[in-house]
């Protein structure tokens, strides 16, 4: 949170945040709420299983955030489209996108959580 802080400009924010660290996801989440509270930015990552998930999601839910979307490899179509490309272009794949009500028993390769899901109409 500090270091962040200190590194922005007043005129700055922080607009999304991407996690790989192999298991303490909801670790760094805690050590960013302030910023998350702040900025509210997209957060991206990876979950080993449902346990870590949800405890990831439960760190999330606390700073705000309210929405989880599974974004995976496959060629399926998905919507919005904009979405689905700009991640396409990012990833060099073809994804697959859903909302996630509750986790499943499985790993998930990377999950969208965001505050709003108003800036995807």
């Amino acid at each position: 949170d500090s270091y962040i802080r200190d590194c922005l400009k007043p005129s700055e924010r922080v607009g999304l945040v991407k996690i790989d660290v192999e298991g303490f996801e909801d670790a760094v989440i805690a050590g960013l709420s302030t910023i998350l509270r702040m900025h509210s930015p997209l957060v991206l990552f990876e979950a080993l299983n449902r346990e870590a998930a949800e405890r990831t999601a439960t760190v999330l839910r606390t700073n705000g955030y309210k929405h989880f979307l599974s974004i995976e490899p496959k060629a399926l179509r998905s919507k919005p489209e904009i979405l689905r490309a700009t991640l396409r272009w990012v990833l060099g794949a073809d994804i697959y996108i859903h909302s996630i009500d509750s986790f499943e028993d499985r790993a998930y390769e990377l999950i969208l959580s965001c505050t709003s899901v108003d800036w995807m109409d």
